[in-house]
C-alpha cells in the first residue's frame, strides 16, 4: 500500500463490490468534523450502520486491521477535509483519494486504535446526504513498507523463553498489542504492535540480535489471512472471502 496520494497508478474497479454511490435519500446532514481529539477513542454508543455480526468496531465480523475502506464519499468533499477529519483520531500513515470520484476513499493509520475509533465514529455517519459504509481493508501491495503490519514473528528462540522475557525486551520500543505462541514451534512467536511504527523500530534494533544466548531473526508477518476483510490492490478492489 503506498504511502502517497499518487503513487498507485489505474485506479480500482468497484463494479464488483456494488460501488455505486447511492441517490441521496437522507433528511439531514452532519458537520464534516471529527468529535474525538488525537488518539482518544470514543466513549459514545457504537455508531449506526455497523452490521449485526460485528458490532461497530467490527462491521459484518471483519477483523480489525489499520487500513479502512470508506464508501459513499461524496466527491466534492476536498481532500483535505478529509484528512483533518480521519486525523482527528491520530496520525494518518496514508490517504489514498484517487477513487474519490466513485465514491471510495482508503485511509490508514499508523495505530490499530486509531483506526478503530474512527470506524466506531464514522460508521453510519451521514455527510453530504450520503451515508458512509466503512470497512475493514487489507492493503496489499509492493514494497518493504506494506510488509509491515504491526506484527513481528521472531524464530529461533530458545525454548525456555517466556512471553514475558518477550515482552521486557521488546515493550521499550512501544506498546505490545499481544504475544502469541505457535502450537509444537516453542522457538518461534508472534509480537505485534499497536502502532506500525514501533514494530518498524523494533524490527531494526532486534532482528538477529541475541536474546538469552540464541540470535534471533525476525520478520514481518501479516496477519488476518482467511479472515472476512476488504482487499485493496492499485488495480482492484474486491471483498476477500
Amino acid at each position: 500500500f503506498a504511502s502517497s496520494l499518487g503513487s498507485l497508478g489505474t485506479s480500482p474497479s468497484l463494479d464488483m463490490l456494488g460501488g455505486r454511490m447511492p441517490p441521496p435519500a437522507m433528511k439531514e446532514d452532519v458537520p464534516l468534523l471529527a468529535s474525538a481529539p488525537p488518539g482518544t477513542p470514543p466513549s459514545g454508543p457504537a455508531g449506526a450502520g455497523a452490521g449485526a455480526a460485528g458490532g461497530a468496531d467490527q462491521p459484518f465480523g471483519e477483523h480489525p486491521s489499520r487500513t479502512l475502506y470508506v464508501r459513499n464519499v461524496h466527491p466534492s468533499i476536498p481532500d483535505e477535509e478529509l484528512s483533518t477529519l480521519f486525523e482527528g483520531f491520530g496520525p494518518l500513515r496514508s490517504l489514498y483519494t484517487a477513487s474519490k470520484s466513485r465514491g471510495v476513499v482508503l485511509v490508514t493509520y499508523f495505530d490499530i486504535r486509531h483506526a478503530k475509533a474512527a470506524i466506531r465514529q464514522l460508521q453510519g455517519r451521514l455527510v453530504r446526504r450520503l451515508k458512509w459504509d466503512i470497512h475493514y481493508s487489507l492493503p496489499k501491495g509492493p514494497g518493504e513498507q506494506d510488509q509491515n503490519q504491526g506484527t513481528l514473528v521472531i524464530f529461533n528462540l530458545d525454548p525456555a523463553t517466556t512471553n514475558e522475557d518477550l515482552r521486557v525486551a521488546f515493550a521499550k520500543f512501544g506498546e505490545i498489542k499481544e504475544i502469541r505462541e505457535t502450537p509444537n514451534k516453542k522457538h518461534h512467536r508472534f509480537l505485534e504492535y499497536y502502532d506500525l511504527r514501533h514494530a518498524e523500530e523494533a524490527m531494526r534494533a532486534m532482528n538477529k540480535a541475541e536474546l538469552q544466548g540464541k540470535r534471533i531473526k525476525i520478520e514481518f508477518s501479516r496477519p488476518g489471512g482467511a479472515r472476512k476483510n476488504y482487499v485493496f490492490t492499485p488495480d482492484t478492489m474486491h471483498a476477500a472471502a
